[in-house]
């Protein structure tokens, strides 16, 4: 979606590999998943920050809402600038990548 936008795209399939690409490249958003493979994106963004990584951050998930909506809150308040729930439309990944242009 993001490269149909005109952008450019990265991914990393876990959020270890995340944190290392993180350490090692710029990125201007960081859009993750709060359930994945080896961790949630909680951990990933506490991680980002603990290592002063400040990049915008976003996270979407798919779950119900008996677990969406507690993760939903605990991203906002450790920072996290959008909580998206699957699936994704393409205006709200524009919003969000409009309110990081130009930082």
């Amino acid at each position: 979606m993001v490269k149909r936008m005109g952008h450019e795209a990265d991914q990393a399939h876990s959020g270890r590999r995340a944190l290392d690409r993180l350490s090692k490249h710029h990125y201007d958003l960081v859009v993750a998943d709060i359930f994945m493979q080896d961790g949630t994106g909680m951990e990933l963004l506490i991680s980002m920050r603990a290592k002063q990584i400040d990049v915008p951050f976003a996270c979407v998930s798919g779950g119900d809402g008996t677990c969406f909506t507690p993760y939903a809150s605990t991203m906002a308040s450790l920072g996290a600038i959008a909580v998206l729930r699957k699936p994704v439309e393409m205006e709200q990944m524009e919003a969000i990548i409009a309110s990081v242009d130009g930082r």
